[in-house]
C-alpha cells in the first residue's frame, strides 16, 4: 500500500523478549524449523531507524539478542545480525571506552569508538584476543578522517569455527584460537582499509596448552582471515609474527595484517 512501517523502540525490546522467550523454550529439533524466521525477525529488530527514539538501545538489549543469536546453528543471516549487534555496540560506545563484553554461548561482541584524529594505538580487547592500530596517523590518511570524524571499532568473538576449513591444509583445520571479527565503522558507514605498511597487530590466545617447545617449533601454527567473498581461508595480507609465551601452560599468537 506503499505505507513504510517503522518499529519503536519498545516493539523492539518485546520482539527480543519474545524471541529470547520462543528460543528458550524450544527443542534443538523444533529450534532447527524455525531459526530462520527468528534470524530474520532479530535482523528486523537491528535495522537502523529513521529517527532516534525509534532505536534499539544496543546496550541495554544487547544481552537478550546475544542469548537469541548464541542458539540458532551458523548461517549467514546469524553472521550479519552478530555484526550488526556489535556495530550498533560501537557507535553506543563513550569515546575511548571500551563497551562491556557481552557474552552468550559461544559469542562474545564489543565495541568502542575513537575520535578520527587519534587512531595511533588504538586498541580493542576481549578475554582472549586484541586488536591494536599502528602508532602515528598512517590509519588517519588511509581512512581519510578527522576531529570531527568518529571511528568504530568492533569485535565478535566465537569460540567454535562456524566457516568450515576450505583453504586450510590438514594439520591447520583445527582452530587453535577463537575465530574473531574486526570491523570498523566512520560516522556510522563501514569502512574497509588495506595496505598499512606497519601492520595492524592481532594477538589471540591460543586454547590448548601451549609449552615453550610447541611455541618454538616452526610451523606449528599460522595466522589466516577467511574471505567472505572465496568463501575461504586465505593467508593475503596477513603474517604469523610469533607465539608469545604468557605462562608455562599459556601463549598467544601474534599475527599481522595490512588490511581489516
Amino acid at each position: 500500500n506503499g505505507n513504510t512501517f517503522t518499529m519503536s523502540s519498545d516493539e523492539r525490546r518485546s520482539t527480543i523478549d519474545a524471541l529470547d522467550a520462543l528460543t528458550e523454550k524450544q527443542t534443538p529439533e523444533e529450534l532447527a524449523e524455525v531459526e530462520a524466521d527468528v534470524a530474520d525477525a532479530v535482523l528486523t529488530v537491528l535495522e537502523k531507524s529513521d529517527s532516534e527514539e525509534n532505536e534499539i538501545d544496543a546496550t541495554e538489549d544487547a544481552d537478550a539478542v546475544l542469548r537469541v543469536l548464541a542458539k540458532l546453528r551458523h548461517s549467514d543471516n546469524k553472521e550479519k545480525c552478530v555484526e550488526r549487534l556489535s556495530k550498533s555496540l560501537a557507535q553506543a560506545a563513550s569515546t575511548g571506552v571500551r563497551t562491556k563484553l557481552f557474552k552468550a554461548g559461544n559469542l562474545t561482541v564489543a565495541g568502542v569508538n575513537r575520535p578520527g584524529d587519534d587512531l595511533g594505538d588504538s586498541t580493542i580487547e576481549s578475554d582472549d584476543s586484541s586488536l591494536k592500530l599502528p602508532a602515528g596517523d598512517a590509519v588517519q590518511k588511509l581512512l581519510g578522517t578527522n576531529e570531527l570524524s568518529v571511528v568504530s571499532l568492533s569485535t565478535t568473538v566465537n569460540t567454535e569455527n562456524d566457516l568450515g576449513v576450505a583453504g586450510l591444509e590438514a594439520k591447520y583445520q583445527t582452530a587453535a584460537t577463537d575465530v574473531v571479527d574486526y570491523s570498523m565503522q566512520v560516522n556510522g558507514e563501514d569502512k574497509a582499509i588495506k595496505n598499512v605498511a606497519d601492520g595492524i597487530t592481532i594477538k589471540l590466545k591460543i586454547k590448548r596448552a601451549a609449552s615453550a617447545a610447541n611455541a618454538d617449533k616452526a610451523g606449528a601454527y599460522i595466522c589466516r582471515y577467511f574471505d567472505t567473498e572465496a568463501k575461504q581461508w586465505t593467508a593475503t595480507g596477513v603474517t604469523f609474527v610469533a607465539v608469545n609465551q604468557l605462562t608455562a601452560s599459556t601463549a598467544e599468537l601474534e599475527c599481522k595484517s595490512t588490511h581489516l
